[in-house]
């Protein structure tokens, strides 16, 4: 079986290396902290989870809300590469998972992420292969367990997970061992018996079920206080906010009512979220399976900072940060300033 073998080492070079090449590159002077003149650019996940900023690209009302700037949105595979690429410069708002967040927040100084709004709770699962023998956490010793990205919000909650079950990874002297594939490849691998289990985002999870008959062994929704944890936050540079503040607010505004759009309209939801995924990817899945997941997925726009702090927390007793504080990530970010033109 090929694939990513996540050591410490390399769960730290995946999650933080980029970040880090990327901050240089930022401090070097290289940085257009206003981003792109006309252009509002927008990173995201072809995700259940991200629904409402899908639906709002499909609609155009993101475009509507910051016209007459221009919408650019680029899709990523995981959030790990949206942060990479808003400490590069390369976006200027990113919505992703909290874990890729917090790992930045930890090494950065206070100030340079701001998170401004919720997106998402829950759209992840722990499934079990059709015949694995798994029916609790314990029948994971001495199986293959497979996460979409190291470095991710679901890697941190599997490893969360493993560990407060008294699961070690086979580097640290236990027997489970995690990899990392694309959603393709879990499926190709469990259906080979080559995987037990995989912990993914939706409609991964819902699309396992139906398509080899994988099993569902845990919600993540069902190991949360109130049945809620951050999965999607909007999130931006604090360079950028200071200089294009506005702009910042009215993109999020925006999302924010797709959000209550969502609520009144799941079908209209569902709807153009998977035809924005179909148009920019080629392929959203079987329509049934997208239905079906998004029963997994509660919208808010709440960003749960509780459930924000509790990833880093948990990144942290796993050994992969010092303890932090995500409390600054929420204070609201100083005035926009007057970019001033240079002659």
């Amino acid at each position: 079986m090929s694939s990513i073998v996540l050591s410490r080492r390399g769960f730290l070079g995946g999650a933080l290396g980029a970040v880090a090449g990327a901050s240089a590159l930022a401090s070097s002077g290289c940085r257009r902290a206003a981003g792109e003149p006309g252009v509002l650019r927008i990173g995201l996940i072809p995700s259940v989870s991200h629904g409402p900023v899908l639906a709002g690209l499909a609609a155009g009302t993101l475009a509507a809300a910051v016209a007459p700037l221009t919408i650019d949105a680029r899709l990523f595979r995981a959030g790990p590469r949206v942060i990479e690429a808003l400490i590069g410069n390369a976006i200027d708002i990113g919505i992703t998972g909290p874990a890729p967040v917090v790992f930045t927040h930890a090494r950065h100084a206070e100030g340079t992420l701001h998170v401004l709004s919720g997106c998402a709770s829950g759209g992840a699962s722990l499934v079990v292969a059709k015949g694995s023998g798994v029916r609790e956490a314990n029948d994971l010793r001495g199986k293959s367990v497979a996460v979409t990205q190291l470095g991710s919000t679901q890697d941190v909650a599997l490893r969360t997970y493993l560990r407060k079950n008294g699961l070690a990874l086979k580097e640290r002297g236990g027997d489970v061992t995690i990899h990392a594939f694309a959603g393709a490849t879990v499926k190709q691998q469990m259906a080979a018996g080559e995987l037990a289990a995989a912990w993914v985002p939706e409609p991964w999870g819902t699309r396992l079920v139906q398509e080899i008959g994988a099993v569902r062994l845990v919600d993540e929704r069902d190991l949360w206080t109130g049945h809620e944890f951050a999965s999607a936050i909007v999130v931006a540079h604090g360079d950028f906010l200071a200089h294009r503040g506005d702009d910042a607010a009215r993109v999020v505004e925006a999302i924010q009512r797709e959000i209550v759009a969502a609520k009144r309209d799941p079908p209209r939801l569902e709807k153009l979220a998977f035809e924005e995924i179909a148009r920019r990817v080629g392929s959203a899945g079987p329509r049934q399976a997208f239905h079906d997941s998004l029963a997994f997925v509660d919208y808010l726009d709440d960003p749960l900072p509780s459930s924000v702090q509790q990833f880093a927390d948990d990144a942290a007793a796993l050994g992969f940060l010092p303890k932090v504080s995500c409390a600054s990530l929420f204070r609201k970010p100083p005035p926009k300033t007057a970019v001033v033109a240079t002659p």
